[in-house]
């Protein structure tokens, strides 16, 4: 497939894929990773391969096996080996933690295999991930669900990633900004949460810090788990299993 060079671009992408592997009958958990890795590696792409008015085309091809899926992404824009990025630091504590630099790191833990090199003055870029049995996802924008003891709920669907992590953040801040002291966050119809993803949830977290609030999260599937293990940001937020046990957290009936 070919996608022009625009962030808007890499969702339809993400989508394409998603449907090869299930008229393959990928696992889901298998098709969670990669998702990920796409979505992180074309918005990396996008952000640094290319002037910022200059247009292109990356093509993207994916493969399967009984034993593995193979993603080759191809791009003519400047030379950009995303795998020479310093690891980010993933030990600061709150107030020093950055909010970029996961994207690649994401890449590298959920790939079981990457590679770059550069060509005829084209980047390449190969991911893979070998498959193992594992286990549709909706697709709609962040929503809010009315207060419940206290705290304002929001309940995204779909996925938190480069073309929906704005609106996601935005609306966070609003309510934070309108005067909302408790945020639950409940993910359980979250498919996967992109780097931008959790650049907006840390954002959040520092506002909500900053206003002597308190957000907490709900509804966590284990693959969104393993991002946030990988990310380091369970100890960042309060998880809870369920809405009922993030609510009493948020409200503050409960100990932290």
């Amino acid at each position: 497939m070919r996608i022009a060079n625009r962030q808007a671009e890499v969702r339809n992408a993400v989508a394409l894929v998603e449907q090869f592997a299930a008229d393959n009958r990928v696992p889901r958990a298998i098709v969670h990773d990669i998702s990920v890795a796409l979505d992180e590696a074309l918005s990396n792409i996008i952000a640094y391969g290319y002037q910022a008015e200059a247009q292109g085309e990356i093509t993207v091809r994916p493969t399967c096996t009984v034993d593995e899926v193979r993603i080759e992404i191809e791009d003519g824009g400047r030379a950009f080996d995303p795998l020479q990025a310093p690891p980010p630091d993933l030990t600061a504590d709150l107030a020093g933690r950055q909010v970029g630099g996961l994207g690649i790191h994401f890449i590298r833990s959920l790939m079981d295999a990457v590679a770059y090199d550069r060509h005829d003055g084209k980047n390449r870029l190969k991911m893979v991930k070998r498959i193992a049995r594992g286990a549709a996802h909706p697709d709609d924008g962040p929503d809010t669900h009315p207060r419940r003891d206290g705290a304002a709920i929001v309940e995204p669907h779909g996925r938190i990633d480069t073309a929906s992590a704005k609106t996601f953040a935005d609306q966070i801040g609003a309510l934070i900004r309108a005067g909302s002291r408790s945020l639950l966050i409940d993910l359980h119809d979250i498919l996967y949460v992109s780097s931008a993803g959790f650049r907006a949830l840390l954002v959040a977290r520092k506002l909500m810090d900053d206003s002597d609030g308190k957000i907490v999260l709900c509804g966590i599937s284990p693959e969104l788990r393993r991002l946030f293990e990988i990310g380091h940001f369970t100890d960042l937020f309060v998880i809870c299993a369920t809405r009922d046990e993030g609510l009493a957290r948020a409200a503050g009936r409960t100990a932290a």
